[in-house]
């Protein structure tokens, strides 16, 4: 818990360089409202998928073998068996779908050095660009 800020202040280093590096590529960056403060547990960006018309599956797996961490997280709650078992419907979740499909998260925590960020910046830019 001491060093909670020290790692919470880091993590808002990297996030301010991914917005300020990422802003002109085909993405939706977080948006965080004045009124509050992100710990950034993840950097979460949305693919325009749609205007590169590629599944986000191509890009996710590209950008892995150039030797990007990106994860996937979250998996809609009605997907899971036991939600999908009650009848819930994934097109009465467009919103949800939207998101599922078009996030990644890059790489985020304390120690991230700002070679490796630079190397997750430049892979990324690389791998969009092979999809525009």
């Amino acid at each position: 818990m001491d060093r909670l800020d020290l790692f919470i202040e880091k993590r808002l280093e990297i996030a301010k360089r991914y917005d300020d590096e990422l802003g002109n590529l085909p993405l939706k960056l977080h948006e965080q409202s004045v009124d509050s403060k992100s710990s950034y547990h993840l950097y979460v960006v949305r693919i325009d998928v749609e205007g590169l018309n590629v599944e986000l599956s191509k890009i996710y797996n590209a950008l892995r073998e150039e030797g990007v961490g990106v994860s996937k997280h979250y998996i809609p709650m009605f997907r899971h068996p036991y939600y999908k078992d009650m009848g819930f419907n994934p097109e009465d979740f467009p919103n949800t779908m939207s998101y599922y499909r078009e996030s990644i998260s890059l790489p985020i925590y304390p120690t991230f050095s700002s070679a490796e960020q630079a190397f997750v910046i430049d892979k990324l830019n690389k791998v969009l660009d092979r999809f525009s």
